[in-house]
C-alpha cells in the first residue's frame, strides 16, 4: 500500500487540473479588466506567500490568501486571475522554502491550495451567482 505519508500523484493532478478549469471557466466570460488594483493585489500576493512563516508541526502562516479572495472580489479581477495568482504564489513558495521531504512538501502545497482555490472561486461567483449560491457552493466543498 505504501507509506501513510505518501501523497498520490493523482490527487496532486487532479488538483492541478481542477485548478486549471476553474481557472480556464473564468476566462471563458467577458474578458477581465486587468487594471492597477489587480497588479499590486497579485504582487502583493506573491511578496506575501515569500513571507510565509513555516509552522512549528506543518503548513506555513500566510497572509496572501487575503489578497486572493480580495482579487477574486474587485471587479477588474476575477476567479480566474485570483486562481493563477494563488497557483502561482503557492508553487513559488513550495519550491523556494518547502520542507526538505518531498512528500511533506507536495502535501504542504495540497493543503494550503485546495481551501485557497476553493475561497477564490467562491469569492469571484459572488457577483453572477449571488451570495446564496455561492454560500451553497462553499458549503458543498466543504462537506
Amino acid at each position: 500500500m505504501g507509506d501513510k505519508r505518501e501523497t498520490r500523484p493523482v490527487v496532486i493532478a487532479l488538483t492541478v487540473f481542477s485548478a486549471l478549469l476553474v481557472g480556464i471557466a473564468g476566462w471563458a466570460g467577458p474578458a477581465p479588466r486587468i487594471g492597477p488594483v489587480c497588479g499590486v493585489l497579485a504582487l502583493g500576493a506573491l511578496f506575501l506567500e515569500l513571507l510565509a512563516v513555516p509552522l512549528s508541526t506543518f503548513g506555513y502562516f500566510s497572509a496572501a490568501p487575503a489578497c486572493v479572495v480580495a482579487l477574486a472580489l474587485v471587479p477588474e479581477g476575477g476567479s480566474a486571475i485570483a486562481v493563477f495568482t494563488a497557483l502561482a504564489g503557492v508553487t513559488l513558495r513550495t519550491l523556494t522554502r518547502g520542507r526538505p521531504d518531498r512528500h511533506e512538501r507536495m502535501q504542504e502545497a495540497l493543503t494550503d491550495l485546495v481551501p485557497l482555490l476553493l475561497a477564490a472561486f467562491v469569492a469571484g461567483s459572488l457577483h453572477r451567482v449571488g451570495i446564496w449560491w455561492a454560500s451553497a457552493a462553499a458549503l458543498a466543498g466543504a462537506v
